[in-house]
Parts: structure tokens; C-alpha cells; sequence
């Protein structure tokens, strides 16, 4: 019965690793679609994102395996990616897309706030520096630089 139990938590733990890489499969996807790259970082996201995936699924394959690869394991991770991309995926996809909006979000708040800051300390400085500033009373104002002579 022990290793009847062993051999279940085997396929779950297995199921379970197919069904995290196809939803980490689609949230890279989503993200790829929402930026636009070149080649360059294309191939470097990409590596990353398989890189990424083999240390996850090699260390959940460890643990659930003792990194035996018999063909059962990949059966039972192709089975939890399939099943994950017929029952999950299209559910999903959306969410990935306003996690992703989110994200994105925060950073734009924070440039154009930047932005407007840096547009009135110009403006400011504009019209301290032409004696225009309001509440200023015109006696107050500097003097015009003179003239210099011919």
C-alpha cells in the first residue's frame, strides 16, 4: 500500500508541475505580447523563461522522482500541460492580461507625475525669474538687467 501511495503522490506532484508550467508558459506569453522587443531580448526572454522553467520542473521532477526520467514522468507532465491549456488557459489568459496592465500600470502613474513635477518647477522658475510671481508685489520684482553701452 506504500508504494501505492508513493506512486499517486508521484503523478500528482507531476500533475501538478504540467499544469504550473503551462499557466507560467501563458502568463510569459501574455507578457511577450504586451511588449514589443527586438531580437535580441526576444532570445534572452526566451532563455530566461526556459531556463527558469528546468529549474523549476528539474527540482519538483527531484523531489517527487529522485530525478528518475522514465517516460511515465514526461507522460504525466505533458498530461498536466494539456489538460491545463484545454481546461484553464482560456479562463485564465484574461487575468494574466490585467495582472500584466497592472504592473505596467504603476510605473506610467509614477513617470507622468514626474513629468508634471518637472513642468512646474520650469514654469515656477520662469516666472520667479521674470518677476511675474503671483502674490509678488511689482516693487518687489528684481530690477532689468542694464543695458550695455555702444
Amino acid at each position: 500500500m506504500e508504494y501505492l501511495q508513493l506512486q499517486v503522490s508521484s503523478f500528482l506532484i507531476l500533475f501538478a508541475t504540467g499544469l504550473f508550467l503551462g499557466g507560467f508558459f501563458d502568463l510569459y506569453r501574455v507578457f511577450r505580447c504586451r511588449i514589443r522587443t527586438g531580437f535580441l531580448v526576444d532570445f534572452l526572454g526566451d532563455l530566461l523563461f526556459w531556463l527558469l522553467a528546468l529549474a523549476i520542473s528539474g527540482c519538483l521532477i527531484y523531489w517527487s522522482t529522485w530525478l528518475e526520467l522514465r517516460a511515465y514522468v514526461w507522460l504525466t507532465l505533458l498530461l498536466g500541460v494539456a489538460f491545463y491549456f484545454c481546461c484553464f488557459s482560456a479562463a485564465l489568459i484574461p487575468i494574466f492580461l490585467r495582472f500584466w496592465q497592472g504592473v505596467g500600470w504603476l510605473p506610467r502613474q509614477f513617470a507622468k507625475g514626474a513629468w508634471q513635477a518637472t513642468i512646474m518647477a520650469r514654469k515656477l522658475k520662469w516666472l520667479t525669474q521674470r518677476g511675474k510671481m503671483p502674490g509678488r508685489k511689482p516693487e518687489d520684482a528684481p530690477e532689468p538687467a542694464p543695458k550695455p553701452r555702444k
